[in-house]
């Protein structure tokens, strides 16, 4: 994993008017293949209570819930990976490299050119993404 690297085989696009950005796969990839990092800023989830234009993913990791900031639009195409809770065909998992949890997303089925990228923000327990653009929430709503 390289810190805000995404590797090729990707590319951000207009989905329509309603959804607006998405990702689609430009190159085949299989079941279970590494896809994108959500790259961000790492915070303790009680820093995040200041939710105005941001991309948060709130995830455990050895016993704390943490946050992942990634408002900052640093040109990474993961943030920008649309929420689906029926036909999801990627899945974000927590991994860990030296010591730092890193939120990758990977493949459920295999992918082919064209194929807009989805996966599930998480339901009602609240570990997942919070997109205040697209899913107005209180925080306080989730602790």
């Amino acid at each position: 994993m390289r810190q805000n690297a995404d590797r090729t085989g990707f590319e951000s696009v207009i989905i329509d008017e309603y959804i607006g950005k998405g990702v689609k796969v430009t190159s085949n990839c299989q079941k279970e293949d590494f896809l994108l990092e959500y790259h961000g800023k790492l915070k303790d989830v009680a820093d995040t209570f200041d939710l105005d234009d941001t991309y948060l993913y709130t995830f455990s990791y050895r016993g704390k819930t943490l946050c992942n900031d990634g408002t900052e639009d640093n040109g990474s195409l993961c943030r920008l990976v649309n929420d689906e809770h029926r036909r999801l065909n990627c899945v974000m998992k927590v991994t860990e490299a030296d010591n730092t949890p890193h939120l990758c997303l990977f493949a459920l089925i295999d992918l082919v050119p064209g194929v807009e990228m989805r996966y599930s923000y998480g339901d009602g327990d609240f570990f997942g993404v919070l997109r205040k653009d697209v899913h107005p929430l209180k925080i306080d709503r989730f602790l």
